[in-house]
């Protein structure tokens, strides 16, 4: 007999907007959390669009009750004349984690030159170009160092004992995180550098009357327990940050966005009906596999008699194989008592996310259990149990 329970895991996520900076704290038994971390826009000319925010993912390892900070950065201001804001950095940080989404330079309407993009090198929180025509751009962020520049305004050197701070370049909205991109003055020659890692630096005067756009911050994904998402080639995404938006407008805000999977809490340790007093003897839960299918854990988790089944992730069918009308294609719907289980009802469950499931003979006896992948299961006897696939084409 298996006894089964429909508690499974839970995806929650919550999302920083620009203004929203503050504190977060892990819920228990979350052991994971992915971050989008997207720093702001620079602010437009009058004819050319700041530059491009940095787009930052990572997962990082957590504990429940760890507590982060956050900032999110506001996009630089467009300032129709002359030079325009860098846009803002936004953050996430506790202790030794830090990431950090560098902002877009600001452009200048005096030659039309570009903003920057922030720093795209996360890994080594490098900035890359700077923006700008040619030589005439302001020198980006790298590493831990703001963009210096003879004949603009120098960006500011990240300094992590100054927690939120800095800001973008002049008429750049507040960064509240990281070093302080080179401002936009009037008496400065170029746009404004974006905040970052270290912060852009402003565009220079390489001749007379021409002013380059503002160099964009850099970007950063460190500390212990912070790894790259699964299947991304780096911690920056080619999906880019929070947009220049265009000529004579003002940067897009960056925003922070947490995602995290709160396990299914064990269920009651006791057999239902079951006297506490009375000692049981051990029986064996087998997951029989066809050939060809596969599991990378045939035990996810455990407490006491319960155990708590393989997920949908963890299970697939080797792509040189076919079992029956299943493919590598196919997905792991869930396990039951029988191997001729309704692919029917199995899918019905997992679809509307109505857990397990009991069936019963003619004579009322129960005939067969379905329990969703990922879900807790108990055998009060030596049972085996069988993977449901999804029935494709």
């Amino acid at each position: 007999m298996v006894f089964a329970t429909s508690a499974l895991a839970e995806t929650d996520s919550v999302r920083f907007e620009y203004g929203e900076n503050g504190t977060w704290t892990v819920p228990d038994r979350v052991t994971e959390i992915e971050v989008e971390v997207a720093g702001a826009g620079g602010g437009g000319g009058s004819t050319k669009p700041g530059g491009n925010g940095a787009l930052v993912q990572a997962a990082i390892s957590v504990t429940g009750g760890m507590t982060f900070d956050v900032g999110v950065g506001g996009g630089g201001e467009s300032t129709r004349a002359r030079q325009s804001g860098g846009g803002g950095a936004s953050i996430m940080e506790s202790g030794d984690i830090l990431i950090i989404a560098g902002g877009g330079g600001g452009t200048t309407s005096w030659r039309d030159a570009f903003g920057g993009n922030a720093g795209h090198n996360t890994k080594t929180g490098a900035g890359q170009k700077g923006g700008g025509n040619s030589s005439s751009g302001g020198n980006p962020g790298v590493d831990e160092t703001g963009g210096v520049l003879t004949g603009g305004t120098a960006g500011q050197d990240y300094d992590p004992d100054n927690g939120l701070n800095g800001n973008g370049g002049q008429t750049g909205r507040s960064a509240v995180v990281g070093g302080a991109g080179g401002e936009a003055r009037n008496d400065s020659p170029g746009g404004g550098g974006g905040a970052g890692f270290g912060g852009g630096s402003s565009g220079k005067a390489a001749i007379l009357d021409l002013r380059g756009g503002g160099g964009g911050g850099g970007s950063i994904a460190r500390g212990p327990g912070v790894g790259e998402v699964e299947g991304a080639a780096s911690f920056y995404s080619s999906n880019g940050g929070a947009g220049g938006s265009g000529q004579n407008v003002s940067g897009t805000d960056g925003w922070v966005v947490i995602t995290w999977v709160i396990p299914a809490p064990p269920p009651d340790p006791e057999l239902p009906g079951a006297d506490a007093d009375t000692p049981r003897e051990p029986v064996i839960l087998q997951l029989t596999m066809p050939a060809g299918a596969q599991c990378s854990s045939l035990q996810v988790d455990s407490s006491g008699p319960w155990v708590r089944l393989p997920a949908a992730d963890d299970c697939s069918i080797e792509s040189t194989a076919r079992v029956g009308s299943l493919d590598d294609e196919s997905e792991l719907l869930g396990w039951a008592t029988t191997p001729d289980f309704s692919v029917d009802l199995a899918q019905r469950q997992v679809e509307n996310g109505w857990g397990a499931y009991e069936t019963f003979d003619s004579s009322g006896d129960l005939s067969a259990v379905f329990i969703p992948a990922g879900g807790w299961a108990q055998a009060s006897s030596d049972t085996s149990l069988f993977p449901i696939w999804e029935q494709l084409g």
